[in-house]
């Protein structure tokens, strides 16, 4: 190993060290913002004010909202792998197609969800709105 690389090694384990021992003195400083209780958050469940939400259109969006989480996981990963697929192809050019391929399909999926998740909440206000 030559003398650039030790030295780049040490500079970057020093501040990691650092900044580890550095962290928990910075976690616990009092900062002055107690939010907890103007939330109202209690020591146990039963003291908190905090309820669950009874309303069935609290509920579909919080469905809605988990299942559009879960379908931006599924495109990351997509991309991950379409990625992963064309890096490795080696000269592949069937590979490389398919890799290109599937980022293509996983890019106008994340759209068409985006646009059919826009219109519907554009329409849903426009229809609250009117009432």
């Amino acid at each position: 190993m030559n003398y650039l690389n030790k030295k780049i090694i040490s500079f970057t384990v020093l501040t990691f060290l650092f900044f580890c021992v550095l962290a928990p003195t910075v976690l616990a400083v009092d900062t002055g913002l107690d939010t907890t209780a103007e939330v109202g958050y209690g020591k146990t469940l039963f003291d908190s004010k905090i309820k669950g939400d009874k309303d069935i259109s609290s509920i579909i969006g919080k469905i809605v909202g988990s299942l559009l989480a879960f379908i931006g996981v599924i495109f990351f990963v997509l991309i991950i792998y379409g990625g992963f697929m064309w890096m490795t192809a080696q000269g592949n050019e069937e590979q490389v197609n398919k890799a290109i391929e599937i980022m293509k399909q996983a890019i106008f999926g994340i759209i068409v969800v985006a646009a059919a998740y826009l219109l519907t909440k554009f329409i849903g206000e426009t229809v609250i709105d009117a009432f």
